[in-house]
């Protein structure tokens, strides 16, 4: 049982067709092992991650999870499938990690 208020927030990654997918607001959900607890109401803070070149691409988006199943439509145990909520913040990072642009001409973001 989740706890009103006692969200989490996760930082997980995202390989790259599957993160562009998201940025466009094409993708909605992620279906993941539930190794983090989620739960709904927690945030996820989602990093672009290039497979072929194993690092960080800089892009992160933050996004809510408004609605969660841990069971049922043949889910294997300890699987669950969340859906993304509307970004509250696209990042761009560059090579300095201390320095971060809001990126608001995203298809999915309105300024």
């Amino acid at each position: 049982m989740h706890i009103l208020g006692a969200s989490k927030k996760h930082k997980i990654k995202a390989w790259l067709k599957a993160f562009e997918a998201m940025w466009q607001g094409k993708k909605r959900f992620e279906y993941r092992l539930n190794d983090r607890n989620y739960q709904q109401g927690d945030t996820l803070e989602i990093r672009e991650w290039d497979e072929k070149k194993e690092r960080y691409t800089g892009r992160i988006l933050i996004c809510s999870v408004p609605f969660i199943m841990h069971s049922g439509f043949n889910l294997p145990a300890g699987y669950c499938i969340m859906t993304i909520g509307t970004p509250q913040a696209l990042i761009l990072k560059d090579k300095d990690p201390h320095k971060a642009v809001l990126e608001m001409d995203s298809p999915i973001i309105k300024p």
